[in-house]
């Protein structure tokens, strides 16, 4: 039984921070917050401050060629 509890406590944080930290990323926070979403009541306001807030993304990267001379 506790076995998979420290199994989950340490998981967790191994699958959410990651993701988080690609969010902020590409909506133009710095990516260090979402550390912060581990932390009672701090992390319902920075998800309101997330979506509230004003965005700036970064411009768009394509991965596929443009160049006509590959067709």
């Amino acid at each position: 039984m506790y076995a998979f509890f420290w199994w989950f406590v340490i998981a967790t944080p191994l699958l959410v921070i990651p993701a988080w930290w690609v969010i902020f990323k590409k909506a133009g926070f710095h990516p260090g917050l979402s550390i912060f979403l581990f932390f009672p009541l701090l992390n319902v306001f920075l998800l309101y401050f997330i979506a509230f807030s004003k965005w700036a993304p970064r411009p768009f990267e394509s991965n596929f060629s443009t160049n006509s001379a590959d067709s």
